[in-house]
């Protein structure tokens, strides 16, 4: 009966399609290591004629708080990614909500605008090779200048891409590896024949940088905390973007976040 229907048919084909793609765009993939080897070797090549390369990263530490204006960006020592956003904790300033500041797979991006604009659409004008690493490049897909959309194929930044799983730039890539981003640099810096310096816990910016929990906050995460070094006592500052306070600049989350939510209301 249903070979008889042929729009039910293709119907039917058509959801096993897409059910098909969007396992595959699930997935992860990982080269084997000596493919590995030799796509890192080909970033290296492409990174030494490079005049100026851009990297744009994933994020995973970050909140911003939907009260205060403009918006407050908050740093973590854990990855505040929710599958609902709201992080169930307050901004130690206002009081507002927290939400993480992630795009999840199959969402599209609200964010009209991102901080440092201006710094980030005048790097991408000078860029002829751009670097993504794990960025799921949902939000920054939406940025035509980010990607100098407006030239000539031709002439437009090689494009390469380190992540496991599809990204909606994977068409235009000149590489993609698939490979963990740690695993990636290592070989890359090897062979850039630059030394990867010892890390020293102790001067990371990140304890000075965070946004501490409150007493009833403790449970509100599930996810392994950075613990400082013995010794160092953790003293937080407020993450602001007024002359009254340590500013942290470039988040994606700023005053085009509360563009986007007021715009959605």
């Amino acid at each position: 009966m249903l070979q008889q229907s042929e729009g039910v048919m293709q119907e039917l084909k058509l959801h096993k399609t897409q059910r098909e793609t969007l396992k595959r765009k699930l997935g992860e993939v990982f080269d084997d290591p000596e493919e590995l080897k030799l796509k890192v070797k080909q970033l290296a090549t492409a990174i030494r004629k490079a005049k100026h390369p851009v990297v744009y990263t994933g994020a995973g530490i970050s909140t911003v708080c939907t009260g205060c204006s403009p918006a407050r960006e908050g740093i973590h020592l854990f990855d505040v990614t929710t599958h609902r956003h709201g992080t169930g904790r307050r901004c130690p300033k206002c009081g507002g909500e927290l939400r993480d500041t992630i795009v999840h797979f199959g969402e599209r991006g609200t964010l009209e605008q991102p901080l440092n604009w201006k710094g980030a659409a005048e790097a991408a004008e000078k860029a002829d090779l751009i670097l993504c690493l794990g960025s799921s490049l949902k939000v920054l897909k939406k940025y035509a200048c980010l990607w100098c959309m407006n030239r000539a194929p031709s002439k437009r930044p090689e494009l390469y891409i380190v992540n496991l799983q599809w990204t909606p730039k994977d068409d235009l890539a000149v590489l993609k590896i698939h490979g963990k981003c740690d695993d990636v640099l290592k070989l890359l810096m090897e062979e850039l024949n630059i030394e990867i310096p010892a890390y020293d816990k102790s001067k990371d910016p990140i304890f000075s940088l965070s946004t501490p929990l409150r007493p009833d906050e403790e449970d509100s995460h599930s996810r392994k905390l950075i613990t400082p070094p013995e010794g160092l006592e953790v003293c937080s500052q407020e993450v602001v973007h007024d002359s009254g306070g340590a500013s942290v600049s470039g988040g994606w989350f700023g005053r085009g976040y509360s563009k986007g939510r007021k715009k959605k209301r």
